[in-house]
């Protein structure tokens, strides 16, 4: 099982699978917004700025999942960003 995992999370597909799951939850938070005109609260905004992190998380780790150190910074701020809401 943790072959599994560590073969998950060195492929560029996983990463890239939750880079375009962050974009479409901004695009779906930005067409409410823009789209609906519907205004978000303060908690939507947290969301928002931790589904960025997370974006950015992804970005790291897809730029070279073979190398220990991005994959651990893109997992380290992935978590951070989750937990933390920002």
């Amino acid at each position: 099982m943790l072959s599994a995992l560590r073969h998950w999370s060195q492929s560029r597909f996983s990463w890239l699978l939750l880079a375009l799951t962050a974009i479409g939850l901004e695009g779906a938070a930005l067409y409410f917004q823009y789209g609906m005109e519907l205004m978000p609260c303060v908690m939507c905004v947290y969301q928002r700025i931790a589904v960025l992190g997370i974006l950015v998380a992804a970005l790291i780790g897809f730029s070279s999942p073979k190398l220990t150190l991005m994959r651990m910074a893109g997992s380290f701020l992935w978590l951070y960003a989750s937990y933390r809401r920002y």
